[in-house]
């Protein structure tokens, strides 16, 4: 209103100097009253925004939601960087947080530790070693720990060289008794003693080379007895193959009618079901089956040659083996 009438005077005599002092006067004093306004404005909505960070961070702080009262509290730092309780707030979450972290990892680190110690009692070193190693990890500056790895590192290297001697023990074993045993079978019986003695030197508990020992001085007795007996047993096993000794008849069976007069002898000729022979030639053996049902027969041969060949045959036609063994079930 001043204002107005300062001009109202101005526009009577312009070259008046007091009206337009007066109004430079107001002018400043409008914009000062203006920037106070504002500036109280500004306060006032960033003490609302303080006001508001701190208590999203107290609600959080106040549920243990501690990553995201945090956040809220360097919030509110940004808007009033000078206060302090946000700096007291965080530094306290900072040392919950802290804590928190040391007690998972002690929590771990005593998991660990007992895994491996139960693992160890039971002598399974791999997987002791494992879980020292991993409690280690989380804490390095620990002696129990470092002082079991050294423990089983020692405990393994000992046992890899008992395993070695051993297998080199084993080794020597089996090579003389394997090399008796072929004595043995050679009939050398002296030679075997030795041999048989060799591996019960490296090996006292073992039975197999005594009983072996024992088995061998007892051949050497009845060496001779035995030598005869069973001379006298293959002549007469010879013997008894001659006198047994059957030829198989020859059939032409790419001949229809010599097959059909052939097939039908031998359902008249033997009984009802399965009838097995046994041939031997030069050489090859034949098992010879004969199926009659109702008077129908079929004859079936397994004939297996000194070479270890085996074929398998149905009335002159080759079959396979597994037709063979069905069709011939009695």
């Amino acid at each position: 209103e001043a204002k107005k009438s300062y001009n109202d005077a101005l526009a009577i005599k312009p070259s008046e100097q007091y009206p337009k002092t007066k109004l430079s006067e107001i002018d400043k004093l409008l914009a000062d009253k203006s920037a106070k306004e504002k500036a109280d404005a500004e306060a006032k909505s960033k003490d609302d925004a303080y006001k508001a960070a701190v208590a999203k961070a107290d609600a959080a702080l106040g549920g243990q939601k501690y990553e995201e009262a945090k956040k809220s509290y360097n919030d509110a730092l940004a808007i009033k960087p000078s206060e302090q309780y946000p700096k007291t707030k965080i530094a306290e979450i900072d040392k919950l947080l802290a804590d928190a972290a040391q007690k998972t990892k002690n929590d771990s680190y005593n998991v660990f530790i007992t895994k491996a110690d139960q693992d160890f009692s039971k002598k399974d070193y791999e997987m002791a070693k494992g879980n020292y190693q991993k409690a280690l990890n989380l804490k390095p500056d620990e002696t129990y720990p470092k002082n079991r790895i050294t423990e089983i590192d020692n405990l393994l290297a000992q046992n890899k060289k008992k395993e070695e001697e051993q297998k080199v023990k084993d080794k020597a074993y089996q090579d003389a008794i394997s090399k008796a045993d072929d004595f043995f079978g050679k009939k050398d019986y002296p030679s075997a003693i030795a041999s048989y003695k060799i591996a019960s030197g490296l090996k006292p508990d073992e039975n197999y080379p005594k009983q072996k020992i024992f088995d061998c001085q007892n051949m050497l007795k009845q060496d001779n007895l035995s030598e005869q007996a069973r001379l006298d047993a293959e002549k007469q096993k010879q013997l008894e193959a001659a006198k047994n000794k059957k030829k198989l008849e020859e059939v032409d069976f790419t001949n229809k009618v010599e097959v059909e007069k052939f097939l039908n002898d031998l359902g008249k000729k033997y009984p009802e079901g399965v009838t097995e022979e046994l041939y031997e030639e030069t050489s090859k053996k034949i098992k010879r089956i004969i199926v009659n049902h109702g008077g129908i027969a079929s004859e079936y041969r397994e004939v297996t040659h000194n070479w270890g060949g085996v074929y398998y045959f149905k009335n002159g036609q080759s079959i396979s083996k597994s037709t063979f063994s069905t069709e011939t079930k009695k």
